[in-house]
């Protein structure tokens, strides 16, 4: 065994070196060792210096994914950009304001009963939207589109797209678990075995 500080050769039973004093129980408690005849050091258990690569803590690393949004279109009416805030008020006017029109033509021939019912979903649709992108700012719809809004509460119809790490295959959004339990995962379109868990505030805010 030789010293790390002055070179001299010593015996491995030894806690001091004999020439200089060093202290050797740190190099035989294996915190620091160094790699001889491949420019290697590794340094604390799982940090590693080889070459021009450094390796801090990290092992069995796993491919990333990367997902961001294809498109992104602002939801507006009449040119002015829509809030949360006025999908939760028209939604919640416009539910109640059909449920008693419904109320109070019962009893009489009303051929828009149908129509009244349409408007009353589509206001109570529109409440819960608002409600569930002011609250987690990112809401699943239909045909991979999805409802997002800001921080400032704008809201924005956008759809999202990655390849998949372990393959050349799409990303996309999918529920998954059971019926009560569902979670979003980013799965692969070749091999649906290839999918991760998805957090959506991962995602900055949407940019038109």
């Amino acid at each position: 065994m030789l010293c790390n500080k002055c070179g001299s050769s010593i015996s491995e039973t030894v806690n001091y070196c004999g020439q200089c004093g060093e202290d050797l129980r740190v190099t035989k408690g294996g915190v620091n060792q160094s790699i001889a005849g491949d420019n290697g050091f590794s340094a604390g258990q799982h940090n590693v210096f080889t070459g021009n690569n450094i390796n801090l803590g990290m092992r069995d690393e796993k491919p990333k994914a990367f997902i961001d949004r294809e498109s992104v279109k602002p939801v507006k009416l009449m040119g002015k950009h829509i809030k949360t805030a006025w999908l939760m008020v028209v939604g919640f006017v416009g539910f109640f304001a059909n449920v008693a029109t419904i109320f109070t033509s019962i009893g009489t021939p009303n051929n828009y009963n149908m129509i009244l019912w349409l408007l009353c979903s589509f206001s109570g649709f529109l409440f819960v939207l608002g409600f569930l992108l002011k609250r987690f700012r990112f809401m699943p719809l239909i045909f991979q589109r999805n409802a997002e809004s800001d921080r400032s509460g704008y809201v924005y119809i956008t759809k999202l797209s990655g390849n998949c790490a372990l393959c050349d295959g799409e990303l996309k959004l999918r529920h998954l678990g059971p019926k009560n339990n569902k979670k979003m995962f980013l799965c692969c379109t070749r091999n649906p075995e290839h999918r991760c868990p998805f957090d959506p505030t991962i995602l900055n805010d949407p940019i038109n």
